[in-house]
């Protein structure tokens, strides 16, 4: 039997129940990220390149089907370790699921942040990871651009360090969900419009302090 990774892929996606987030991304997020990303360039033309705008949007049409394509797979084995670790953790821990309540979302939240950290400071220590986080840094301009910059491949490790939470009993929805929302944090992150916020920044990334992230004075290479 030949194996086709198309019938794969249409297989999963039949086999996944119906996700109330499916679709959000082209219905809102996009149109959202393209509304500022104007609303910037109308403000601040002098931030921006054409040339090096033109190709983050070539990236990001390449990186956004990889994405489609790898995000059935990443969700179903989310439902699969969910699954099945559920009989474990009944027996051991006393639960099947963390459930949805407000103060889990706010764990979720933090325990996504923590796995977002990981990854992003592994692809800037690691070899092989930083091949696939390079373009995200090959611009010459910060603006918003920046954030739709992704390496294609990145998506295909990413994902592992995620996968402890299902595992633990988190809910797969609720993982996807906090993914969108770190990714439209991420977004708002590289913007030179966005002032210093001292107090706030103090805790939290903000773009102000991001901008050095992606400078490349030797001083500041890989870090924040």
């Amino acid at each position: 039997m030949t194996f086709n990774p198309v019938d794969v892929w249409l297989h999963m996606k039949a086999q996944l129940p119906p996700l109330q987030i499916e679709g959000i991304g082209i219905k809102y997020v996009y149109p959202i990220f393209l509304g500022l990303l104007l609303l910037e360039f109308f403000n601040a033309k002098h931030l921006y390149n054409l040339r090096e705008t033109w190709a983050s949007f070539v990236i990001l049409v390449g990186a956004t089907v990889i994405r489609v394509l790898t995000n059935v797979f990443e969700i179903t084995l989310y439902f699969f370790l969910f699954h099945l670790a559920q009989p474990l953790r009944e027996h051991f821990l006393g639960y099947s699921s963390f459930g949805f309540a407000w103060y889990v979302w706010i764990i979720c939240a933090i325990a996504d942040d923590h796995n977002f950290y990981w990854h992003h400071r592994f692809s800037h220590n690691v070899r092989v990871l930083w091949a696939a986080h390079l373009p995200h840094h090959s611009a010459k301009t910060f603006n918003l651009t920046v954030s739709i910059r992704n390496g294609w491949f990145i998506t295909l490790i990413k994902p592992i360090y995620w996968l402890w939470m299902p595992l633990l009993g988190f809910e797969p929805i609720m993982i996807a969900t906090c993914l969108i929302i770190n990714a439209f944090y991420q977004f708002f992150l590289h913007s030179q419009l966005v002032p210093s916020l001292p107090l706030y920044e103090r805790v939290f990334n903000t773009p102000y302090i991001h901008t050095v992230h992606h400078s490349s004075n030797t001083e500041y290479l890989d870090r924040n």
